[in-house]
C-alpha cells in the first residue's frame, strides 16, 4: 500500500468547493474553491552567527499560513561547548518556513520571551526580533545607549543553556 494523501471535498450554496486535505507528510491544507490554502506544519530554526559555533541542544518550530500570512511559535535552547571567539558578530535565527514580504523598510516584529542565560549589554536591555523583507531569517536586535539599533552579538548569547522562545506572525509574498 503506496503513501496516500486523504481529501475531504463538499460543495457550498454557491457549488463552489470546500476541501481539506491531509498529506502524507502531516500537512493540513485547506481552501475553498480558489481561495488560498492553509498549511500547518514544523521547521527547524537553528541560532547562527558569522564567525562563531552554536551548538543547539533543543530546537523546534512550528507554524500556520493562511493565504500570505504566517504565524510561527519556536522555542531554541544553546547547548554547552558554543565557542566564542570574537565577540561583536550578530546573531540570527534561520530556519523559517517561508520568506518575508519583499516589502522595501518592512521589519516584521516578533515577540521573545522565556528568555534565560541571556548577558545583558546593559541594564535593561534586552533583545527584540524582526525578519527583515524578502528573508527566512530572523534577527537579533537591541537599542543602543543613544537609541540606535545595535545586533546582538555573541558576546550576549554565549552561555550553554540561552533559552528564547519567539512567536508572531509575519507576511509573505
Amino acid at each position: 500500500m503506496g503513501t496516500q494523501e486523504v481529501i475531504f471535498q463538499a460543495k457550498d450554496s454557491a457549488q463552489a468547493f470546500n476541501q481539506l486535505e491531509i498529506l502524507e507528510d502531516g500537512i493540513i491544507n485547506t481552501g475553498v474553491g480558489t481561495a488560498a490554502p492553509a498549511h500547518i506544519g514544523t521547521f527547524s530554526p537553528a541560532f547562527v552567527s558569522t564567525a562563531n559555533v552554536f551548538n543547539s541542544a533543543t530546537a523546534s518550530g512550528r507554524f500556520f499560513r493562511l493565504g500570505k500570512a504566517v504565524w510561527i511559535q519556536l522555542n531554541i535552547t544553546q547547548g554547552a561547548g558554543g565557542t566564542n571567539n570574537t565577540g561583536g558578530n550578530a546573531v540570527t535565527i534561520t530556519g523559517l518556513p517561508f520568506t518575508s514580504a519583499n516589502v522595501t523598510g518592512l521589519k516584521q516584529a516578533l515577540t521573545i520571551s522565556g528568555l534565560q542565560q541571556f548577558n545583558q549589554s546593559a541594564a535593561g536591555v534586552y533583545p527584540h526580533a524582526y525578519i527583515a523583507p524578502n528573508s527566512t531569517v530572523i534577527t537579533l536586535a537591541e537599542a543602543a545607549d543613544d537609541g540606535a539599533e545595535v545586533p546582538t552579538d555573541m558576546d550576549n548569547c554565549d552561555k550553554s543553556g540561552l533559552e528564547m522562545s519567539i512567536a508572531g506572525v509575519y507576511f509573505t509574498d
